[in-house]
């Protein structure tokens, strides 16, 4: 899938030797008294393939989730690419776009749908 222009980048390229974190405002999407009954979030296919990770891997220790704060509406993700990929090409230069879909269901009746694609940009630094 393409990644569209209006996507959102979350931040400052990262090394895809960092492991860091990056906030995803969805804010101004809720209704009064409504809330996210779910965020999910999907790394596109490319992201992937070249060994993008956000959460919990074989690679990391600690805890390291995504996860929802109610309170800032933001999406707290920890960033990382496997360490056999770091030397990969898709770095070099300004490296490359990684992107994902966060969808948010909310707990109206009916529900609404919420879904927003951000990317991280990933370059040797």
């Amino acid at each position: 899938m393409a990644v569209p222009s209006s996507a959102k980048s979350l931040g400052d390229p990262m090394d895809p030797t960092d492991i860091v974190d990056y906030e995803a405002d969805m804010s101004g999407l809720l209704q009064e008294g409504e809330n996210f009954s779910s965020i999910t979030v999907a790394l596109l296919a490319e992201a992937v393939a070249l060994g993008f990770n956000l959460g919990p891997a074989a690679w990391l220790t600690g805890t390291r989730t995504t996860v929802y704060d109610e309170e800032t509406e933001k999406v707290l993700m920890w960033a990382s690419v496997d360490p056999t990929m770091w030397g990969n090409s898709a770095w070099n230069g300004s490296g490359s776009i990684m992107a994902m879909e966060i969808t948010g269901v909310t707990d109206s009746t009916p529900t609404r749908r919420y879904q927003r694609t951000c990317t991280i940009p990933v370059a040797h630094q």
